[in-house]
């Protein structure tokens, strides 16, 4: 089964690049999408993504989001990143809280 891109008219690489109001449009339409591709294929789930980046898996750098119908059992695997530590984890949230204040 395939899925749904949505997409800005406008250029920008990716969500860093792109205005906060048309993001907000942007998953506006992707909820919309989801919700008639859930019931239309009668799908378990939907996985709303973006990616951004190429270490991210972005291949495409125009913005724009996934809509994707799941099927229980579907054999589609979310990503497993390595395990971390606790302290690990902490450092990297007191890292991400310090840089939100310079956005």
């Amino acid at each position: 089964m395939g899925h749904s891109l949505v997409i800005p008219k406008k250029h920008y690489a990716d969500m860093s690049e792109t205005p906060d109001d048309t993001l907000a449009e942007l998953i506006k339409v992707a909820k919309k999408i989801g919700i008639s591709t859930k019931e239309a294929l009668k799908a378990d789930g939907i996985n709303i993504e973006m990616n951004n980046g190429k270490a991210a898996g972005q291949i495409i750098f125009h913005s724009h989001i996934h809509v994707i119908p799941r099927f229980l059992y579907d054999g589609y695997r979310h990503w497993k990143g390595p395990e971390k530590t606790s302290e690990e984890i902490r450092n990297a949230v007191n890292k991400i809280k310090e840089n939100i204040k310079q956005i």
